[in-house]
């Protein structure tokens, strides 16, 4: 335990900072108060008012500041930002959420950005969503890509009316190309004639 100082522990069963920074590797729990902790192959890592980074964490609870964990079991946030990859379940509050691979994320009046997520609920924030199965914003924008719905996907083919249709269309411009290329061709060599007519007729 450490007060208003900094804490480095390996393969530790638990270690607490208050007022300064942990760092802690394969331990079973990491909390920091007021300070900084990062944590490694942890099995839960709390932090107030500080900043905590668990990678292979089993829980990471943060309040206040950041917390950034990498294939961590549940992560908690309050007034505090929470980056994850590979989480089972992320939770944020008033703070912004990122979460990839997750099972669940929930951001109250944050933001939750996740990816191949099973479910995910912000209320009062911004979500977005890449490959998830359940997306619900509330009270702001929510974005949900490649989301597992029944979609009509169109089908290659015509038919047969759309065909006809396409080709009357054809003939028909061409016609009319055709004929305005004949009528100003027409036209030119009338008026060459009639001039060189005229000309002939002056001499």
């Amino acid at each position: 335990m450490n007060s208003s100082g900094a804490s480095t522990t390996s393969s530790t069963e638990s270690s607490t900072a208050s007022g300064g920074t942990s760092t802690a590797s394969s331990t079973e729990s990491s909390v920091t108060s007021s300070g900084s902790s990062t944590s490694a192959s942890t099995e839960s890592s709390t932090a107030s008012g500080g900043t905590s980074t668990p990678v292979n964490t089993g829980s990471n609870t943060t309040s206040g500041r950041t917390s950034i964990a990498t294939q961590t079991g549940p992560s908690v946030t309050s007034s505090g930002s929470i980056t994850t990859s590979s989480t089972e379940s992320s939770t944020a509050s008033n703070t912004t959420s990122v979460a990839s691979n997750t099972g669940s994320s929930v951001t109250s009046s944050g933001t939750s950005i996740a990816a191949n997520t099973a479910s995910s609920a912000t209320p009062g924030g911004s979500s977005t969503h890449s490959p998830t199965g359940t997306h619900m914003t509330s009270h702001r924008v929510g974005t949900s890509a490649t989301t597992p719905v029944n979609e009509m996907i169109p089908s290659g083919s015509l038919k047969p009316w759309e065909i006809f249709l396409i080709t009357l269309v054809s003939v028909v411009v061409a016609v009319g190309f055709f004929a305005g290329l004949f009528f100003c061709v027409v036209s030119a060599c009338l008026i060459c004639w009639k001039v060189y007519g005229e000309g002939v007729a002056g001499t």
